[in-house]
């Protein structure tokens, strides 16, 4: 059955990166528009998805255009969970098991646990998150994709390394004769580097006879694949493709898969040549490479580059059908001769599970041998750039070993970094943007690693040296990045200083983060910039109620509660607005109730019950029921305080009822925890009721 595909552009697929877009069938007509777009703003690739439904044997069937994919992509949603879909049943678990990666992109939030539950530890991006602090969503795809997808300048360098072209030409029906060719065609170790053309996949409605033509005059060598299929008359291969190639005098090398008349392939193919046998495998090869011989581009021989080359090529397809063992052999051959490129594409197969299992232990083993040769090309050459490799090299090593919870080795890696960074600093008078960037990501990094180890004074010092660096680079960019990196070191300095219990310097920190992202909310007023506005205020806030000024807190509080209900007025259909307005009638009912001014914390508790329940109607997630749960319970508490025990009992019933509901769908540890807290303050309730009715 035909795939479906969109491009960047509205041009043709052939030639590009294959995503595949699958998912429970409900979900995709409403994500297709918009993660095709969020792909196309950084891969010009070719998204391949179905709209007709398939049965289970014609799924199986196509498996094989599975395999032909560099990525298949999933919208994770509680249908793809919790319904039957042969996404989730059929091809997600094909995919795993042959190594071909796979995206996720969580479309609900609250799914992470029975995500992991059902599919397993998968690096999953959510593109609702709602740490605004956090790595922007459209960031962390871009460059995830850039590590698995090949960009178009690579694919280029790819194709002109490519020995010779071959285009083959087979019946539609015939699709798994030809995929046989390939496989024997490839087979021969000295004919790794022989790219061959054919119509990757179905497409409705597409028009090959362009492609067709420049594949050909590109081509040196005409394959056949010979069937009786391909004598049946008006058959598009007798009709189009070898008259072209006759015209085009291109060489001619018929290959017999299924015995086939003689006389009729004459009748219908003028001065076809003798075909040749796939059974008679050395003979064919031998056959195949004296004809390659007289017309190739080059043949050459193994160079660590042309492996690199052809390594990436059955990679990604680029010309040849995906193979991923050949793709790790090819690879690991130009890594053992030191190639950088290798080792650092080594590093995002491992990462990534491209052919192999992911396995970050030895993707970080091959990025500890990337470091290694970056360091020694920078000391052989002392060039900016590869100054710059090794740089970036390092950022890995230190993200990597940091997220394997080897903590020590990620420190001594960003010490390293920021030596190398400092010397670049000294080296370039002018102290340009590069290098301001440079270590003002260093130092952000050694910060958060020491801040996570409890080092919290040593946690101030990177910090405060990261600022220092932001701020010129401030000066000579007027880039918002740089300016939004300069409002969130002042956040980190707020929370470190707050967990070392120095109020004043917290609260100087928070003030700088509340005008600086004051300044840009003014600038772009937008909802990002509404949102930091809003922690702003919120950290701010909760300095406050720290240290007893509840008027303070309340005071930012209410600012952060306009400012939300503003970002809500300018797009009210936005579940996550509604999200983000519960958490400031939270915050403020919080203070309400350390007042003891329990009516007004009731009215805000209910406020914020409103916007969750919305949310809840409107996502029916797992934490947005988790979260409405709580607050039923926490409304209960407050109840309970005013000694209003029937009402207390009633919120503690409606909490009762959305966590069992929870449990009952997504099965999760947490839900089941939550249901024995339930069950037990709910006897306390009723035994408090039992004792006012007896009085």
């Amino acid at each position: 059955m035909a795939l479906n595909y969109k491009t960047k552009d509205g041009s043709a697929p052939q030639g590009k990166p294959r995503v595949y877009l699958t998912g429970h069938p409900k979900d995709l007509p409403a994500c297709l528009d918009d993660i095709t777009d969020d792909i196309f703003q950084s891969q010009n690739c070719a998204v391949y998805y179905r709209t007709d439904p398939q049965t289970d044997e014609e799924a199986k069937n196509s498996f094989y255009e599975l395999e032909q994919m560099q990525l298949i992509v999933i919208p994770v949603t509680s249908r793809f969970l919790l319904e039957d879909n042969q996404a989730r049943r059929l091809e997600f678990p094909y995919a795993m098991k042959h190594h071909i990666p796979v995206l996720p992109l969580m479309q609900e939030p609250g799914l992470e646990e029975t995500f992991n539950r059902i599919c397993g530890n998968l690096q999953v991006l959510d593109r609702h998150q709602q740490d605004t602090t956090a790595l922007p969503y459209e960031k962390k795809l871009s460059q995830y994709l850039g590590s698995v997808l090949i960009d178009d300048d690579m694919a280029e360098k790819i194709r002109a390394a490519f020995d010779a072209y071959i285009f083959l030409s087979y019946r539609k029906k015939d699709r798994r004769y030809a995929q046989q060719v390939m496989h024997l065609i490839h087979s021969d170790p000295k004919l790794y580097g022989i790219a061959i053309w054919y119509d990757e996949f179905l497409t409705p409605g597409e028009d090959f006879n362009a492609a067709i033509e420049a594949a050909l005059e590109k081509s040196q060598l005409f394959t056949l694949v010979v069937t009786p299929n391909i004598v049946e008359s008006g058959n598009y291969v007798m009709t189009t493709e070898y008259p072209k190639a006759r015209e085009a005098g291109k060489p001619i090398l018929p290959v017999e898969l299924l015995s086939t008349d003689r006389g009729q392939l004459d009748a219908c193919y003028q001065n076809l040549p003798p075909c040749a046998s796939v059974s008679e495998k050395d003979a064919f090869h031998e056959t195949l490479l004296k004809t390659i011989r007289k017309t190739a581009l080059q043949m050459r021989d193994s160079s660590p580059e042309h492996l690199y080359f052809m390594g990436l090529a059955y990679l990604n397809g680029i010309d040849v059908e995906v193979s991923r063992d050949r793709a790790l052999a090819l690879l690991t051959a130009a890594s053992n001769f030191g190639l950088p490129e290798a080792v650092e594409t080594l590093v995002s197969v491992y990462k990534h599970g491209n052919g192999v299992p992911a396995d970050p232990l030895t993707a970080l083993h091959f990025q500890e041998r990337l470091c290694v040769l970056r360091r020694k090309r920078f000391e052989e050459t002392a060039d900016e750039i590869d100054c710059q490799d090794l740089i970036f090299a390092l950022c890995d090593l230190g993200d990597d070993q940091l997220n394997a919870g080897q903590t020590v080795s990620a420190t001594k890696t960003y010490l390293e970094l920021y030596d190398i960074c400092r010397g670049q600093a000294d080296r370039l008078p002018d102290y340009p943007n590069v290098t301001a960037q440079n270590l003002t990501e260093c130092c952000t990094r050694l910060g958060d690693v020491l801040r996570a180890e409890g080092r919290l004074d040593d946690a101030v010092i990177c910090f405060e040296q990261a600022l220092t660096h932001c701020r010129k680079l401030c000066e000579q960019s007027e880039e918002v990045y740089a300016r939004m990196l300069s409002a969130k070191l002042c956040r980190s300095l707020g929370l470190t200083f707050q967990k070392l219990k120095k109020t004043d310097q917290a609260k100087c920190y928070f003030t700088q983060y509340l005008k600086e992202v004051s300044d840009l909310d003014r600038q772009l007023s937008n909802r990002q910039t509404g949102l930091l506005l809003a922690d702003s205020c919120d950290c701010v806030g909760g300095l406050c109620a720290d240290t007893g000024d509840l008027s303070g807190a309340e005071t930012s509080y209410e600012y952060g509660l306009k400012l939300r209900i503003q970002i809500h007025q300018h797009n009210p259909s936005d579940p996550a607005a509604c999200y983000n307005l519960a958490a400031s009638y939270e915050n403020l009912a919080f203070v309400s109730f350390a007042k003891k001014d329990f009516d007004t914390a009731i009215r805000y508790y209910n406020e914020s019950l409103d916007n969750l329940f919305l949310y809840w109607e409107e996502t029916h997630t797992l934490q947005a029921g988790l979260d409405l749960a709580d607050c039923y319970r926490t409304l209960a508490e407050v109840y309970l305080q005013t000694g209003n025990h029937e009402e207390a009992l009633d919120n503690c019933r409606e909490g009762l009822d959305i966590d069992q509901e929870l449990f009952k769908r997504y099965k999760t540890d947490t839900a089941k925890n939550r249901l024995a807290l339930d069950h037990r303050l709910l006897e306390d309730i009723q035994a408090l009721c039992r004792r006012d009715n007896a009085t």
